[in-house]
């Protein structure tokens, strides 16, 4: 498609060329022959140029999504460990929303609360304050 482009820029500016052959100054006529002889190779070299960048920033986006992904890894298993250790709490199902389980997990990373027991009163507390919705999931 470039070289389409760049074919079509050629023929487009050979005409300018003929037609601006006696009327305009030699250096200027030597630079618009030079740029208009030169079309069919700049448009493949831009779009080729276009087309890297694109998969560059593909490869990034790709890139940041598997770091994303580990880091949502590690978390699970780290969620899973924790909640191995205190194994006899029960959660009770009012404290099952996404938000809920969001606000305990976060407090704990952040050491705010010391126990499971702890981030279930706080939430309770955040729960009263209208802080995170009273809807639960049943699982």
């Amino acid at each position: 498609m470039a070289f389409l482009k760049g074919l079509g820029v050629l023929l487009f500016g050979a005409f300018f060329v003929v037609a601006l052959h006696n009327t305009v100054p030699k250096p200027l006529f030597l630079l618009l022959e030079v740029l208009v002889g030169g079309a069919p190779i700049y448009f493949p070299v831009i779009g080729l140029f276009l087309l890297m960048r694109t998969n560059s920033q593909i490869k990034q986006k790709i890139s940041r999504t598997e770091k994303m992904l580990e880091k949502a890894r590690r978390d699970y298993a780290e969620s899973e460990a924790y909640l191995s250790q205190n194994a006899e709490v029960e959660i009770p199902p009012r404290f099952r929303s996404e938000q809920a389980i969001d606000y305990m997990i976060r407090g704990l990373k952040a050491r705010e609360f010391i126990s499971l027991d702890q981030a279930l009163f706080r939430c309770e507390e955040a729960m009263a304050r209208n802080e995170i919705p009273n809807r639960y999931l049943d699982f």
